[in-house]
């Protein structure tokens, strides 16, 4: 099982692949770590783990093949507005960091 999780985050992981899988798509669909770790009857510190594995490896990869990249001749932006807390119509002014957000990714 090591040879083949060579250079991923799991490559000292005693949890199976699907376990992994299935936690991580949890995490990205947005769960919360305790909820994450309920659903695959998991610790929530596992679940942390995994999870802070994961991105370290996306980022890793990122900085290696697009970022540093010479070959990038283009790259996509994107953009999604969404609420944080509640609704703008609910706000007072002074809530500066709740609303509606738009998220920006290049």
């Amino acid at each position: 099982m090591g040879a083949e999780r060579k250079g991923t985050p799991l490559l000292h992981s005693h949890l199976s692949d699907e376990k992994v899988d299935s936690l991580l798509e949890h995490l990205a669909e947005g769960c919360g770590v305790r909820q994450t770790g309920r659903l695959v009857k998991g610790h929530r510190d596992t679940v942390m783990r995994y999870g802070c594995l994961a991105g370290q490896h996306a980022h890793d990869a990122h900085d290696e093949l697009v970022d540093f990249s010479l070959s990038t001749r283009e790259a996509q932006f994107d953009e999604k507005w969404s609420l944080v807390a509640k609704k703008q119509a609910h706000c007072d002014p002074a809530d500066e960091q709740k609303g509606g957000w738009w998220d920006h990714v290049g």
